[in-house]
């Protein structure tokens, strides 16, 4: 059982509650594409880029992810500066983030 909600089932043309469907699962085995300017400035400090290849996939795609959300240059900037430093400092993505916390340190 899988829950539908109201917008997928409309999506289907499937609008009642209740009604039956047949799903087929595949596994994507498809890597997520990374920041490209992540990976820029990645290329410009050794040390950091070394690190954030030994991350897991899940774990690159926090930093990735984090600088895409970005909304503003000024905020993408930012977070850029902050991921290579804290990957040049060996830290993971939770540790990045407490590091630069207002108020943390």
């Amino acid at each position: 059982m899988m829950p539908i909600n109201a917008g997928m089932r409309r999506g289907m043309g499937k609008e009642d509650e209740g009604t039956q469907i047949t799903v087929t699962l595949e596994l994507d085995t498809d890597p997520l594409p990374q920041s490209t300017d992540l990976l820029d400035c990645l290329g410009d400090d050794p040390a950091a880029l070394a690190h954030f290849r030994k991350l897991s996939p899940s774990h690159q795609n926090y930093f990735s992810n984090w600088v895409e959300d970005a909304k503003t240059i000024e905020t993408k900037t930012k977070r850029l500066t902050q991921a290579v430093i804290g990957l040049a400092m060996g830290m993971d993505f939770g540790q990045m983030i407490r590091h630069f916390k207002p108020g943390f340190l």
